[in-house]
């Protein structure tokens, strides 16, 4: 019962061959390697400076390729797998396995099913004895479990679907639990397959141990204004058991990294590409909980971040409609706020906001479409938002939908924009997506995919989505994928002064940019992919 491994990638991937065949076959005057990347010249990048040169009639033949391909669903399929397109920016790493995989896991792992459900379980008890109703995986047909554990196939109101897929993760959470390292493989091997090169992948990293640590230090019995907020902290960082909590996630991060490097079997001859994909981690903090234990999170987040550069921010996930993310959402943000300002801003931080739809909320909850992004921006001061869906309704205290993209445009507050669990969650797509109000506006917007294994999508799918719904062009494809690295939780200065007109870093020259991409891991990154888009339109349009 168990699919193919070539069969597995079929959702996903329809490669291009030929063209991918051409690009390898490119004469190697761009090198693609981000350690050689530094031969790239200016002169091969297409800016107001280069106007009418090689490089901008490249980018308009691959862009008139792009819209003669835009109505062929395979061809347009086909051009995106191939397309460098950076990173991956909102990424849930139990979401993001294809469901095929996780099947094969549970089969291997010998779990069950229960009685008249496709929930995972054991099969027997603590006693070895067998759990009554119980059947083995492989006994239950793999196009149900595809159903039960991804949105494939569902059909239902928008509340119907919003359930479905939140339900999906505690279907089967009993074989991502045990599954963590194959998880960040999969998912690392994957981006590769898929022309992506950095990732930053949202996981738990002790977040229970720090809300439970929380719960006893923190409580609930004091004022959320400043100073009572950090002197909390204070006891929450100084508490040995949170200590210890803190060091537990380090060393789990450890081996896991470790473990997963090895199973890549990066450093050897027999590397997977997987190797290649820089890969950060986002802290996941679990906002459906009481406000003393988000705020023992956040904090978790904050230290981890100080101590391993690895862990690059935090994000509150959990769905934004349910009873105590509502209720304590402005307090958190104000708290969020506050810490920023002590910590600094070198922990980054995206938050979900917007992602509610009138249709998920009780009468006395509507007032919660008016405010959420606007509070992320301004209270929290967040570097990035996930969805932002409810754009239109976010209109308080004198600040219009307009005036709120504007103040994002002005701080650079980059949009993750997730366009297919946006479709499966809260039933908004095509004309009812925000999409073109945020590009209109000039807000930076890096496409994402959320959870790519229960969407049953991609970051190719999810571009494609873009251009078939949104008429996205390939300039504006190729401004997200820059958007993905320009706004990346990576440190260091940007290759670019600008990216709206395109401008190089003044310390860039005729000969490169070495100097900079040597002294930034950002613009590091940068380099490698404007190496990879000029191989690819090096391709697709001739020389």
């Amino acid at each position: 019962m168990s699919p193919s491994p070539t069969r597995r990638l079929v959702p996903y991937l329809v490669p291009l061959l030929s063209l991918l065949l051409g690009c390898l076959a490119d004469d190697g005057a761009i090198a693609s390697d981000a350690e050689s990347a530094t031969q790239l010249k200016p002169s091969e990048f297409c800016t107001a400076a280069t106007a009418g040169k090689a490089a901008c009639k490249r980018e308009d033949a691959v862009a008139q390729r792009f819209d003669a391909v835009r109505g062929d669903d395979a061809a347009l399929t086909q051009l995106l797998v191939a397309m460098p397109k950076g990173g991956d920016l909102h990424s849930h790493l139990s979401g993001a396995v294809q469901t095929e995989q996780l099947i094969d896991w549970a089969v291997a792992d010998g779990l069950c099913v229960k009685s008249g459900s496709t929930t995972l379980c054991s099969c027997a008890d603590s006693k070895g004895k067998p759990v009554p109703g119980a059947s083995p995986v492989g006994n239950v047909p793999e196009k149900d479990l595809i159903r039960a554990w991804s949105m494939e196939g569902f059909k239902g109101t928008v509340a119907e679907g919003r359930d479905h897929f939140f339900a999906t993760f505690t279907q089967f959470r009993l074989v991502t639990l045990s599954h963590t390292v194959d998880m960040l493989a999969a998912v690392r091997s994957h981006a590769a397959s898929q022309k992506e090169q950095y990732l930053e992948l949202m996981l738990s990293l002790g977040t229970s141990g720090a809300a439970k640590a929380a719960k006893r230090v923190v409580g609930s019995g004091f004022k959320w204004e400043k100073a009572q907020l950090l002197a909390k902290r204070d006891a929450l960082v100084a508490d040995a058991e949170f200590q210890a909590n803190l060091q537990t996630a380090l060393d789990d991060l450890d081996g896991q990294v470790a473990a997963t490097e090895s199973a890549l079997g990066c450093g050897t001859s027999k590397a997977d590409p997987g190797c290649g994909v820089d890969t950060r981690y986002i802290v996941q903090v679990y906002r459906p909980s009481t406000r003393d234990q988000v705020f023992g999170q956040v904090v978790h987040a904050y230290e981890l971040a100080k101590r391993d550069r690895r862990v690059v921010g935090f994000n509150l996930a959990g769905p934004e409609d349910q009873m105590f993310a509502l209720g304590n959402y402005k307090s958190m943000m104000q708290a969020i706020g506050i810490l920023r300002e002590d910590y600094g801003r070198d922990v980054k931080v995206a938050l979900h906001a917007g992602e509610l739809v009138p249709e998920l909320l009780s009468e006395s909850s509507q007032k919660d479409l008016t405010f959420h992004i606007r509070e992320a921006v301004l209270t929290a001061g967040a570097d990035r938002i996930g969805h932002g869906v409810d754009i239109e309704t976010e209109s308080i205290e004198g600040m219009s939908p307009a005036d709120l993209r504007e103040e994002m445009r002005k701080r650079g507050v980059a949009l993750e924009a997730c366009l297919a669990s946006n479709y499966w969650i809260l039933g908004v797509s095509g004309k009812k997506h925000p999409l073109p109000l945020y590009l209109e506006s000039s807000v930076p917007v890096a496409i994402s995919t959320d959870d790519e294994g229960v969407s049953r999508s991609s970051l190719a799918f999810e571009i494609k989505r873009g251009a078939q719904e949104h008429g996205l062009g390939y300039r504006q494809v190729k401004a997200m994928v820059r958007a993905s690295l320009e706004h990346a939780f990576l440190p260091g200065e940007s290759l670019f002064a600008s990216t709206d007109p395109l401008t190089l870093h003044a310390s860039c020259t005729a000969t490169g940019c070495k100097k900079l991409v040597a002294a930034s891991e950002r613009a590091k990154a940068q380099y490698r992919l404007e190496t990879e888009l000029a191989t690819f339109e090096r391709a697709l349009a001739g020389k």
